[in-house]
C-alpha cells in the first residue's frame, strides 16, 4: 500500500516536477508557495513551520511519500520493499506502520528544522523522499540481526555496507550539486531505527 501510494503521488505531482501540484503543496514540510512571499525566510524556524503551526501536523510525516524523479522513486521503493517485506511478514502490518511513523518523524523533523549552515548536514523545508525511513528500517533490522537473531528479522552485511557507503558518500558532499541528498534525514533515520531495533531486542 505504501509503495502504491508513493507511485500514485509521483504521478499526481507531475513525476516529481510539478511543485505547484496539490500533492506537492499539501504534503511537503511546508508549501513551496510561501517562498514567493517577500517577507518569508527559509532560515527562520517560524517560517519553515508556517503550515504545521496552522495545524497541518501530517506534514511532519508526508514528505516521505513524495519523490523527485523516477530513479529517486525506484531506488527508495526497491529498498523499502526489501526491508519492509521482512518486517511485515514477521511482525505484521501494524508494527511496520509504527516503525515507518517512528522513523519518519525524527528524520523529517531533523531535515526540516536544522540550520542551512551545517554543510552536508544542512536542513531546509523543501525535501522529499522515503530514504530516511529506508535507513531507519535498515537500522532496525541491523540491530535485530546482531542482538536478536532468533527474531527472524535479518539484513545482510552486504546491504548494510552498501547503504552505509552510500550515506558516507553523501556526507562527503561530492554529489551535492548533481544529486542533492537529505543527509541529515538519512543519519537521523538510521539512528532512530537502530535505537528501536536495539531497545526491542532487549525486551525479547
Amino acid at each position: 500500500m505504501v509503495i502504491a501510494l508513493c507511485a500514485v503521488l509521483f504521478v499526481l505531482s507531475g513525476f516529481g516536477r510539478d511543485h505547484g501540484s496539490v500533492a506537492m503543496r499539501s504534503l511537503q514540510f511546508c508549501d513551496l508557495r510561501h517562498s514567493l512571499q517577500p517577507n518569508w525566510d527559509a532560515d527562520r524556524l517560524p517560517d519553515r513551520l508556517i503550515d504545521i503551526r496552522r495545524g497541518e501536523w501530517w506534514r511532519l510525516v508526508t514528505p516521505i511519500f513524495l519523490h523527485g524523479d523516477v530513479l529517486h522513486l525506484l531506488f527508495n521503493m526497491i529498498m523499502f520493499h526489501v526491508f519492509a517485506r521482512v518486517i511485515e511478514m514477521r511482525k505484521g502490518a501494524a508494527v511496520l506502520g509504527l516503525l515507518v511513523l517512528l522513523t519518519a518523524l525524527p528524520s523529517n523533523a531533523a531535515q526540516g528544522l536544522a540550520p542551512s549552515t551545517w554543510g552536508t548536514l544542512s536542513g531546509g523545508p523543501f525535501f522529499l523522499g522515503m530514504s530516511g525511513v529506508v535507513y531507519g528500517l535498515m537500522g532496525y533490522l541491523w540491530m535485530k540481526t546482531v542482538f536478536d537473531p532468533g527474531s527472524g528479522l535479518f539484513v545482510s552485511a552486504g546491504t548494510v555496507v552498501f547503504l552505509l557507503g552510500w550515506m558516507t558518500l553523501g556526507l562527503t558532499g561530492i554529489f551535492q550539486d548533481a544529486l542533492p541528498m537529505a543527509n541529515l534525514a538519512h543519519t537521523v533515520g538510521l539512528l532512530a531505527g537502530m535505537f528501536l531495533g536495539y531497545v526491542t531486542s532487549l525486551r525479547t
